[in-house]
């Protein structure tokens, strides 16, 4: 249902999934251009071997930016409009519902998402184990974020709209998801200098890793309690 609904409506298929459509043009964008990025590889790591050195995380933190822009979850609660009580009368728990909506989110992110890192990996002659690990980190970064765009949602639901556009683009969650997303991936960028300078690269993966698991749990745990008791009284 999740799927036929998100695919019937265009606009939210353009402005939702804008990064899912950006994700795949730049891997084909860097197999084109692979032999130059190659040809330019030694140079960088002769001339900032720090960057160099840090290419694992900046690429993690590219595809997190990009993906902070999707807006499928943070508005799959308001898509619902005044036709909400005909899911909520449907012999499903709430966390059912909440989660078609999460697994949807996190699927359609996924699969370019992956492609992209995996065309990174190859491209930029990453270990084997630095693009397994940014993978890792790339996934639950999309489970994080789909998961605090129910959160959002379900603390800010608009349900009057007239105008697709308007939710899609300007509610409240999606304004203070993408930015949230931007203002992380740009700390984390800034202190990754910091940090490099104590731990290698692929450490340092491991410690994103490590703290975006926790915030999933802590948002997740929240949905499969308080988040069901929202829903509930929408």
């Amino acid at each position: 249902r999740e799927y036929k609904h998100f695919t019937s409506v265009s606009t939210w298929m353009l402005n939702g999934g804008f990064g899912l459509l950006l994700l795949p043009i730049a891997a084909f964008a860097l197999i084109v251009k692979s032999k130059s990025i190659r040809e330019i590889l030694p140079v960088i790591a002769e001339e900032l071997p720090q960057f160099y050195d840090l290419l694992p995380v900046l690429l993690l933190l590219t595809v997190c930016f990009v993906l902070s822009v999707n807006a499928i979850s943070t508005v799959s609660v308001s898509m619902e409009g005044k036709t909400l009580w005909q899911l909520q009368s449907l012999p499903l728990k709430p966390w059912d519902i909440l989660h078609a909506k999460e697994r949807m989110s996190i699927q359609l992110c996924a699969y370019p998402s992956v492609f992209f890192v995996l065309v990174c990996g190859v491209i930029f002659k990453l270990y084997w184990w630095e693009t397994a690990l940014i993978c890792v980190a790339v996934l639950i970064y999309i489970c994080a974020i789909s998961d605090y765009g129910l959160f959002l949602n379900l603390k800010m639901p608009n349900f009057s709209w007239t105008n697709v556009a308007s939710v899609t683009k300007q509610s409240a969650p999606v304004v203070i998801s993408m930015f949230s997303g931007w203002a992380l991936c740009a700390v984390l960028s800034v202190g990754s200098f910091f940090i490099a300078r104590l731990i290698p690269a692929w450490a340092l993966l491991g410690v994103y890793i490590l703290l975006l698991a926790v915030l999933w749990f802590v948002l997740n745990r929240w949905l499969k309690t308080k988040g069901t008791d929202n829903f509930a009284s929408l």
